[in-house]
């Protein structure tokens, strides 16, 4: 029996050696090893696009259904989203604020908040006043709402195209050039919004050459007519940049105002359609070649800015984070996660050195060697070396024509050597230059290059 206890001792023994995960040491491991893995940017990434895709299906299922005056299950849940989304872009504002509003994304789920923050509005009045879906123009805004918001969370899951190497450098390209349409629209709104005034004013002026001022039917005209509308204008000549506008509809009642709103009116295509379109073209394309030159590193940069939000991201996702959030608050009792604070407290060490000895020491070695002004630049080094090469003596003879292939040659090499050793340019290299005079026959100068 002895023997039986013992042999039992050695057998538990070997299996804890083999699996160390039943011992209580390897237990605490694995739950450590398993919260590091929870917690990895990745992870998180993945989390958060599933969250997404789950909050557009609801989103899509309200768009597919009747209209309907009580609430419904989609939109108790999406309620709940809302919530928890609003709880995440705060924590994401407050640990970051200004690198916040450096995401372009950031916006659009700015923009999405305020458009549910409507839609949520509306709905409450529409349930306070109750009725039949029919003729209830409310909530036929809100149904509208709906579908924008849709329509904005569909485009804010499309940022899972930044992970891919091949997709994600077109997508940062398509940033930038949404900032040269921007610029563009807004001179399109200016031209739009100036012809406008000037052919709706053509238009009233024919009315009143046409009826008698002190009637009523001149100022009904004016202001409701088909043609001498403020805003039909402005429809008609934005639609006229796609080519939906036809010249009959630009016709006035007189043959004279007929002519200048035509003048005006090809003008406006003349600055639109053949310049600001043009133009439009062309910084589209500049953009594009300037971030396809730089793709790869701009590209890799984005992405581990986004690796890096994701690292400072709460790891559970909405809209379980309204349980999370307050529960870790509570069982911390309020104080500071330790994690966090200890590496607070590391970078205020960091920062306190760097201020009180690294930087005054670097100050004062500047000083020393350069005084008050700034060291040259690589530019004004290479002009330095230029002017002492006209003057330079060699043992060989090198003709006049390919003395500046070799000074740029020489020069180069020096600029090489002087970041290699870390020593300014005009130091790396002493140039001992002396006039001689070439033989007139061959036309020739004379230059050494430093070896």
């Amino acid at each position: 029996m002895p023997c039986r206890i013992r042999s039992l001792k050695v057998k538990s023994q070997r299996q804890s050696e083999i699996f160390p995960l039943h011992t209580e040491k390897s237990q605490k491991n694995a739950l450590g090893i398993y919260y590091a893995f929870f917690t990895t940017p990745f992870v998180k990434f993945v989390k958060d696009k599933l969250s997404q895709l789950i909050f557009i299906v609801l989103h899509c299922r309200i768009c597919t259904l009747p209209s309907a005056v009580g609430p419904m299950i989609e939109e108790y849940l999406i309620f709940v989203f809302f919530c928890g989304m609003i709880l995440s872009e705060y924590q994401q504002y407050k640990t970051s604020p200004l690198k916040y509003f450096k995401d372009m994304w950031n916006y659009l789920d700015i923009i999405t908040l305020i458009v549910y923050i409507l839609i949520l509005i509306l709905r409450m009045v529409t349930i306070a006043r109750g009725g039949d879906p029919y003729h209830n123009r409310l909530l036929e805004v809100v149904n509208y709402l709906y579908g924008v918001n849709t329509l904005f969370l569909i485009l804010r899951f499309s940022s899972i195209l930044e992970r891919s190497s091949l997709v994600g450098p077109l997508q940062l390209a398509l940033f930038r050039m949404c900032v040269d349409l921007f610029i563009i629209l807004i001179q399109f709104c200016f031209v739009i919004c100036a012809f406008s005034v000037a052919i709706t004013k053509s238009y009233i002026a024919d009315v009143s050459y046409r009826i008698p001022s002190h009637t009523d039917q001149s100022a009904e005209i004016a202001t409701k007519g088909e043609h001498h509308s403020l805003i039909k204008t402005s429809g008609q000549l934005i639609w006229s940049l796609f080519g939906l506008t036809s010249l009959q509809e630009l016709e006035a009642d007189t043959r004279e105002t007929t002519d200048v709103v035509l003048v005006l009116f090809c003008i406006f295509l003349i600055l639109s359609v053949v310049m600001l379109v043009n133009m439009l073209v062309a910084l589209l394309t500049t953009t594009y070649d300037q971030a396809s030159s730089n793709a790869d590193v701009e590209w890799k940069f984005a992405r581990a800015v986004i690796e890096n939000q994701y690292r400072g991201l709460h790891p559970v996702v909405v809209p379980f984070n309204l349980l999370s959030v307050p529960g870790t608050y509570f069982l911390l009792g309020g104080k500071e996660d330790a994690r966090k604070a200890e590496a607070k407290d590391v970078k205020e060490s960091c920062k306190s050195y760097y201020q009180e000895r690294l930087f005054p020491v670097i100050t004062e070695r500047y000083e020393k060697k350069y005084g008050g002004s700034f060291p040259l630049s690589v530019e004004e080094k290479i002009d330095v070396l230029m002017d002492k090469l006209k003057v330079l003596s060699s043992a060989e003879i090198v003709p006049e024509d390919h003395a500046e292939e070799l000074g740029a040659t020489c020069t180069g090499k020096l600029a090489a050597d002087g970041k290699s050793t870390g020593a300014p340019l005009a130091e790396t290299e002493d140039l001992e230059s002396t006039t001689t005079s070439p033989p007139p026959s061959t036309n020739v100068v004379r230059i050494s290059c430093a070896q």
